[in-house]
């Protein structure tokens, strides 16, 4: 990722003043460390005492904002709401949205883009060139005239805050793209609107603009994984890890803690933003902004005492409970101990009159369920979980029973086990469902993601495409009825394998690979309540997606909807001609309607919303991007 390499060229002037501070060593020091501190705020209360009498008693204006990712409820705002100009920090929000596109499908990171200096102003449709000398990351203008990849200009814009990059990156994505992405977060405090030095904008007073909140929002949602999907994740929060200005945040904190940050300064102004992550596995959101400054070294020394002072706070308390309000926690010791995990074997009872789910040799899916449920009851048992079966044998059970059952015994997860089935034999991989919008059930999502991750890995050595899907792609109208009914709690449906691939379908009669794969289960769910658990909102709160009508089990036999693998790389191939875009609409449109769950179908939406745009159709451009989101999750698999 890093292979790009760059001069060092930071101004030692202003690394000094903070160096230089006798009462914040970063030698890792007694005093230093802070932990246990006399001087450690004993409460949230003090912190917030602390916090402003620093910034009171130092010149400027200052917004801060502090969360406890893993304790939520364990925060401090203090002018949170007033707007900055965000300078530099508003390249996170950037980057975040140019993985974001990626996971989507709409390009890949290591696609190159031209390197030009030649920038469009928002104002009022003028050119303008950067200026070498007031960017950080000068060895990019080396480049002008060749092309570069995704990956490394995002690199250098982070890292050494270039603003070639930066531009280069924002005119790629597009700014509006950036703000919708925040909005739906919640990070309603963050606006981006141009690229950097666009003089005509700037004196027109259209600028980049955050609120301390909003700001620590979007980091709390990208630490939680709200955003972005685990390897996404991992590869924003390493290039965070690499910044090259640290006068804030970072100083004087021990060696041991890494900050994953973002810095931003302009003439009166100076912030620093990011995720502090502790050696004991807790992490913390910190933001600092600061406006009207006689000179940045007085920004980064009140910066970096609040960043000490919080320090203080979270390493003098014994664990992560907040001193005002709870959170839901994960049960100490064994993840699994004492977790009420309601098991549904899918189906049962209906071989008199089911043909439907039955495989090549003759082995029926409600048999493989119960086969695998029941080993997986067995397993949970023996770690002190408590388990609700929907069915113990082979009988139909009512849906609205099973999710009943979860419901009213306030489980912490209901799990469906299934396996799938579809005419054509080569097919073969995991869809794991999720209840409505991600958004909104992110705790569900994240359930998801980790059962596909984890079916990968026991059943197909992590080589299988997985689908991580709302139900509502195969059942547009309503979803499914056992998730539906159970929603607030988080619940998926599994479907692990395909038993009618002929392959499968034998190694499904073996009990040993039935173990296989409840073992996979049970990985997951230590996984899973090892995690904080993300809220779930109420349906349709944030958001509302369009019915896309999709082909049901029969249509999705028909010798049609089998092409549709053949249908999306087809649609794509006359995408690339920039021709024939009709053709190519129709063909990615039949295959996410043929096989709507599949690892395909998320991405011919996106192709679907590139053609729309193309075609200046926005508005329904922007509806399918809206389905993709919240109804295609890109898996961590690994």
């Amino acid at each position: 990722m890093n292979s790009f390499i760059y001069p060092l060229c930071i101004a030692v002037a202003l690394a000094m003043p903070v160096m230089m501070m006798a009462c914040h060593p970063a030698d890792g020091s007694e005093d230093a460390k802070g932990a246990n501190g006399e001087d450690a705020p004993k409460s949230l209360t003090e912190l917030e005492e602390h916090i402003r009498t620093l910034i009171s008693s130092s010149e400027g204006t200052y917004g801060v904002a502090f969360i406890d990712v893993d304790e939520p409820d364990s925060a401090v705002f203090v002018n949170a709401d007033e707007w900055f100009h965000a300078a530099s920090t508003m390249k996170t929000p950037v980057m975040i949205e140019v993985y974001r596109q990626a996971m989507d499908g709409r390009f890949d990171l290591d696609d190159t883009l031209p390197v030009k200096n030649e920038f469009v102003s928002i104002a009022d449709g003028s050119t303008y060139e950067l200026s070498i000398d007031r960017d950080g990351g000068d060895a990019l203008y080396e480049h002008l005239g060749s092309e570069m990849a995704i990956r490394e200009l995002v690199y250098s814009m982070i890292v050494r805050s270039g603003n070639l990059a930066t531009n280069l990156v924002i005119e790629h994505v597009n700014a509006d793209s950036v703000n919708r992405t925040m909005q739906k977060i919640g990070a309603d405090g963050i606006r981006v609107l141009r690229g950097v030095e666009d003089m005509p904008a700037f004196e027109a007073g259209m600028n980049n603009e955050t609120t301390a909140r909003g700001m620590a929002v979007m980091y709390q949602r990208l630490a939680e994984g709200a955003i972005l999907d685990e390897d996404a994740r991992e590869e924003v929060i390493s290039i965070l890890k690499d910044q090259h200005y640290r006068n804030m945040i970072p100083a004087g904190l021990p060696d041991e803690v890494e900050v994953a940050h973002k810095t931003g300064s302009i003439t009166g102004i100076t912030h620093d933003s990011g995720i502090v992550f502790l050696p004991d596995g807790r992490r913390y959101v910190l933001v600092v902004l600061s406006k009207d400054l006689p000179e940045h070294a007085v920004g980064h020394q009140t910066g970096a005492e609040i960043s000490r002072k919080v320090y203080n706070y979270m390493t003098s308390r014994t664990s992560g409970k907040a001193d005002r309000g709870t959170a839901s926690k994960p049960i100490a010791g064994d993840p699994l101990k004492g977790r009420i995990v309601a098991v549904d074997p899918g189906h049962g009872g209906t071989a008199d009159y089911d043909d439907y789910r039955v495989g090549p040799a003759g082995e029926r899916e409600e048999w493989i369920n119960l086969r695998v449920a029941l080993k997986l009851q067995e397993m949970l048992e023996e770690r002190e979980a408590k388990v609700l079966m929907t069915r113990t044998e082979d009988v139909e059970v009512e849906l609205e029973d099973r999710a009943r059952l979860a419901v009213e015994n306030d489980a912490d997860v209901f799990l469906s086990v299934h396996h799938n089935a579809t005419a054509d034999p080569e097919v073969n991989f995991p869809i794991v469902y999720f209840h409505g919008n991600a958004s909104e059930n992110r705790a569900s999502v994240e359930l998801a993601e980790i059962m596909g991750k984890q079916m990968n890995r026991h059943l197909f050595g992590g080589e299988a495409p997985v689908s991580v899907v709302s139900d509502h792609t195969i059942f547009p109208s309503a979803g499914t009825n056992v998730l539906r009914n159970s929603y607030g709690i988080p619940g998926v449906i599994v479907e692990a394998s395909f038993f009618t691939n002929p392959e499968e379908e034998q190694r499904l009669k073996d009990p040993g690979y039935n173990r296989l794969e409840a073992e996979g289960y049970v990985r997951a769910l230590e996984e899973y309540f090892s995690r904080r658990r993300p809220e779930i909102l109420e349906k349709n709160s944030k958001v509302s997606v369009p019915e896309f009508e999709v082909f049901q089990e029969a249509d999705r036999m028909d010798e049609v909807a089998l092409k549709w693998k053949e249908d999306y790389r087809e649609g794509l191939r006359l995408m690339e001609h920039d021709a024939g875009f009709e053709d190519a609409l129709e063909l990615l449109t039949r295959s996410a309607r043929s096989f709507p769950d599949s690892w395909v179908a998320g991405k011919a939406h996106a192709a679907r919303a590139d053609i729309k745009e193309r075609l200046g159709e926005n508005e329904e451009a922007e509806t399918i991007r809206l389905r993709v989101s919240e109804f295609y999750i890109k898996p961590s698999v690994k």
